[in-house]
């Protein structure tokens, strides 16, 4: 009896086994193909720079090769841009088909030409006494033909379109 209920045990045990090294590989298999490369065509094309800091890498990185080390050196301002505010401009732009998105230091959001400086819109606050002033940045979302700007000022986030 002791060497048939042994027997049985040890059937169990392989069966039990079997079937957790089965789930783990069909764990595996579904992590392994459901993962995919993050795809931003319009990152490696050098049109946009739509997420903090590049990308959703945020490794600073960009696919031109316009510039590189044999002509950094020779780079010239191209042009410059005042938002006509006290303090430090603490963001990080993005640009979206050719069109600069900040913030200002006092937080208003703003939108520039990338190509030439020129400023196309800058938000203006209707507060006569803005309490918060602190914002890190400016961020993009779409889909499909739904399109937005998103940025902070205070504890309120605010959506542009």
């Amino acid at each position: 009896m002791g060497i048939l209920r042994y027997y049985t045990q040890i059937k169990n045990d392989k069966s039990m086994m079997t079937k957790q090294i089965i789930t783990l590989i069909f764990l595996l298999y579904m992590l392994l193909f459901s993962c995919k490369p993050i795809e931003n065509n319009n990152l490696q094309s050098g049109k946009n720079w739509n997420e903090y800091l590049g990308g959703p890498g945020r490794n600073h990185y960009s696919s031109l090769t316009q510039i590189d080390t044999s002509n950094v050196n020779r780079l010239k301002v191209a042009w410059e841009y005042n938002t006509l505010d006290s303090g430090e401009m603490q963001c990080n732009p993005i640009i979206i088909n050719g069109i600069l998105y900040g913030m200002t230091p006092k937080t208003f959001p703003f939108a520039i030409d990338a190509a030439s400086g020129k400023e196309i819109w800058k938000a203006k606050d209707t507060a006569k006494f803005v309490r918060y002033n602190m914002s890190r940045g400016i961020t993009y979302w779409e889909d499909g033909k739904d399109k937005r700007i998103f940025y902070t000022k205070g504890s309120w986030l605010y959506a542009l379109d």
